[in-house]
């Protein structure tokens, strides 16, 4: 018995046919592209008011130096670790990548304190997310090599890069070893946090933190000093700038505050 099909459901079942076989490649060159390079903003840490007053010939407040005298020491430290990392992903977020060995990789240098820096930015997706490593080769002023394909950090993001946290390493002693750990959030371009803690391995500090936060104008920086028992809380507004400092070991454990002009005042409620 012979089946008649009309033609014009014939042209149907093409159609549907190529739509569901176009919809697929779509589909699969979407989840081929690369992910979005691991942000370098979280690799830095934007409290430029402490350092530029300080360095005027006007004497700010009590309260505000205080404050200073925390904020600007930690956050050098912390950023001078960070150089490499913040210059490659930089770098990395200008160079086209590759797909080859199962990973998106990045490949190119920069120069940090007059050396060269070839690195290797890796993204494989695993679990919804993206996870990361970065290998860089150095070398000193005299050309000898430093640093040969050592795995400076690792990382892992959330598919939108919005949620996310990396591990730093240090070669001491011949010997791989965390230094600092970090984890961020980007809830918008005005709302963001990022908390830097010292692993509990470490010789000195360990357990230490700090916390970053962005909220709208408002800026937020928490240092807590385990072993010490000690918590520095400094806040400022970015535009006004006025602000406040509560620290276990100033002013009694009370809130002091500044004005716009850096002056001590009367802290008041919010």
């Amino acid at each position: 018995m012979k089946i008649h099909v009309p033609s014009n459901s014939i042209f149907f079942f093409i159609a549907v046919f190529s739509l569901i076989f176009i919809a697929g490649c779509d589909s699969n060159a979407a989840e081929d592209e690369a992910p979005e390079v691991i942000p370098s903003e979280i690799f830095t840490l934007p409290v430029d008011l402490f350092d530029q007053t300080l360095s005027k010939s006007a004497q700010p407040g009590a309260n505000f130096t205080a404050a200073a005298l925390r904020v600007w020491p930690v956050s050098l430290i912390i950023t001078a670790n960070l150089v490499i990392p913040s210059l490659t992903t930089l770098q990395a977020l200008q160079t086209e990548p590759v797909f080859q060995d199962g990973a998106w990789q990045w490949d190119s240098s920069v120069t940090a304190n007059g050396q060269t820096v070839q690195f290797n930015l890796s993204a494989v997706r695993e679990n919804g997310g993206t996870e990361w490593s970065m290998r860089i080769t150095s070398t000193d002023l005299q050309g000898n090599t430093v640093l040969d394909d050592f795995e400076l950090f690792t990382a892992q993001t959330s598919e939108n890069g919005d949620v996310g946290s990396w591990q730093l390493f240090y070669l001491l002693n011949d010997a791989t070893q965390n230094v600092l750990n970090a984890s961020y959030v980007r809830d918008s371009e005005t709302e963001k946090s990022i908390v830097f803690s010292i692993p509990e391995t470490a010789v000195l500090g360990a357990g230490d933190s700090v916390e970053y936060e962005e909220n709208g104008d408002e800026r937020t920086f928490i240092w807590q000093q385990i072993a010490e028992s000690i918590t520095h809380t400094i806040i400022w507004n970015a535009v006004t700038l006025e602000g406040s400092i509560t620290a276990t070991n100033f002013n009694g454990g009370d809130e002091g505050c500044w004005d716009a002009a850096l002056n001590d005042v009367a802290c008041t409620s919010s």
